[in-house]
């Protein structure tokens, strides 16, 4: 996280990894995203709570626009969701949440249109064969 270390807002940052899961049948593929919701609290339990609590409330908000978005329909779904509680996280003692989001989305790959993006397959020419010689180990006997 690139950010000062006395700001008091609330910080996301979406991983840079994700999951990808095709549904041949369906046409349909399943991606997976970790979105952090940190915030900088004192190191009180009551200022953790509450931080934590601030970063669910973004959480939450962001799952509503995704399933509840017009422009989304028929693009986007939300499949699944978990929602993890962090406290003393990374070296600025962060609190606040990690959103995993399961989404639904069309397909990607289109496997009727496949052999159009490959040529024939790629045969070199066989030059003289290799001479492969045994080999012979002595044996050790070091125990």
């Amino acid at each position: 996280m690139n950010q000062q270390h006395n700001e008091k807002t609330i910080q996301c940052w979406l991983d840079d990894v994700s999951f990808h899961q095709f549904n041949l049948t369906q046409n349909t593929a399943k991606v997976e995203y970790q979105i952090y919701i940190l915030g900088f609290p004192e190191d009180t339990p009551d200022e953790i709570l509450d931080i934590q609590d601030k970063c669910y409330d973004v959480a939450l908000y962001t799952l509503a626009y995704l399933d509840n978005n017009d422009e989304l329909k028929g693009l986007v779904s939300l499949y699944d969701y978990s929602i993890l509680t962090l406290s003393h996280f990374t070296a600025q003692n962060n609190a606040g949440v990690k959103l995993s989001v399961v989404l639904t989305i069309p397909n990607g790959v289109n496997l009727c249109e496949l052999d159009e993006h490959f040529g024939e397959p790629y045969t070199p020419e066989q030059d003289e064969p290799i001479d492969i010689k045994p080999i012979t180990l002595k044996p050790t006997r070091r125990c």
